[in-house]
């Protein structure tokens, strides 16, 4: 099924409410979000967490990351949250920032066996609007296929994933293109996991400022 967003307020907020069951129901679903169009589903829910692997063809031994609607959901997930990553949530939250926490409250399956998870809060209102309405966080990894390019048209994600997911949220085109900059806050140091949006310097700088 594809949904398209429409330019109506509450058009909008039926078709998140009605992707939102999807989801609650044990869907899988494609969604937009300020980096790329997003694909998941209940993060509690080992068997959709199965089912998004194999959709993305995924190795078993890469986590999925997780979307929070709001710092109030990350403590739900019993993740610890140091003065670092407060100080990079303070600055960058919402917005395109994956921060690697320890929590202990997560299917192994979701974290391969590890005692962490990478956590983000969106910062684009139909995937908060989305989160907000499903009211649980969400494994949501790129919708793409693993090792594969980034999708960067809803046309090209339509084409790969239509027969694959539960529901496609058509919000049109995306506005960066390029994925979110994870960083690991679990040791003493930070390390940064993945160059994205946000570059590295601008992180430690950020750090070092309140130190």
């Amino acid at each position: 099924m594809i949904i398209k967003i429409e330019d109506n307020e509450n058009s909008i907020k039926e078709s998140l409410i009605k992707v939102a069951n999807i989801i609650k129901s044990g869907g899988v679903v494609i969604f937009p979000t300020e980096t790329l169009y997003g694909l998941g589903g209940k993060v509690r829910d080992e068997a959709v967490l199965k089912r998004i692997y194999k959709i993305k063809e995924r190795s078993p031994l890469k986590p999925l990351p997780v979307m929070v609607h709001d710092i109030k959901q990350i403590y739900e997930l019993s993740c610890h949250f140091p003065p670092s990553a407060r100080l990079l949530a303070e600055r960058y939250w919402p917005g395109p920032l994956t921060l690697i926490l320890k929590c202990s409250s997560l299917p192994s399956l979701a974290t391969c066996g590890k005692d962490s998870a990478g956590i983000r809060i969106p910062d684009y209102k139909i995937a908060l609007d989305l989160l907000k309405y499903t009211g649980e966080p969400l494994a949501v990894t790129s919708a793409n296929m693993s090792e594969g390019e980034n999708l960067l048209t809803i046309e090209e994600i339509i084409s790969a994933f239509k027969d694959k997911v539960d529901v496609i949220l058509d919000a049109g085109e995306i506005t960066y293109g390029v994925p979110s900059t994870i960083v690991d806050v679990t040791g003493e140091e930070l390390k940064i996991l993945r160059e994205g949006k946000i570059p590295s310097e601008e992180i430690f700088k950020v750090v070092k400022r309140e130190e």
